[in-house]
């Protein structure tokens, strides 16, 4: 399903109301509305010295469909998890990837370990080399 474009408007607008600074890539990836590409996709991630990996289901828009939909996300960071990280996709279990405000690292948020000081984890060091990291399922592995 595909979003309705969005302008930079609409970013700056975002940004505003919730007093973020959304890294450029960010605003590029959103800007680009290709967030239906990277569904499905695969990552790794650490906890510690184990690794994991978890499968896309959606990266966040800012119109559509409420479930979808950034904002509606971001009411749940003042209460879970860092306040400078902006959640911009989930994963099939209900965990979050994380990106952090001002530019940085992404994170993987997972619910089932909230309140513990191992509820997030680096994945990547920015949005970009996060995305590069995302691969297709293999048949059998997610």
């Amino acid at each position: 399903m595909k979003n309705r474009p969005i302008t930079s408007d609409d970013i700056s607008s975002f940004e505003k109301n919730w007093g973020v600074a959304l890294p450029f890539e960010y605003k590029e990836f959103l800007l680009a509305g290709n967030q239906e590409l990277f569904r499905n996709k695969c990552f790794n991630f650490f906890w510690g010295q184990k690794t994991d990996s978890s499968v896309i289901q959606d990266f966040f828009v800012l119109h559509g469909e409420v479930y979808r939909r950034l904002d509606f996300y971001m009411k749940d960071r003042l209460s879970r998890f860092m306040l400078d990280c902006i959640p911009i996709a989930n994963d099939v279990f209900g965990n979050l990837v994380l990106l952090k405000s001002g530019g940085g690292g992404v994170y993987f948020w997972d619910h089932e370990r909230e309140g513990g000081d191992d509820a997030l984890t680096p994945v990547a060091q920015n949005l970009d080399d996060f995305l590069n990291s995302l691969k297709d399922i293999q048949s059998g592995e997610a």
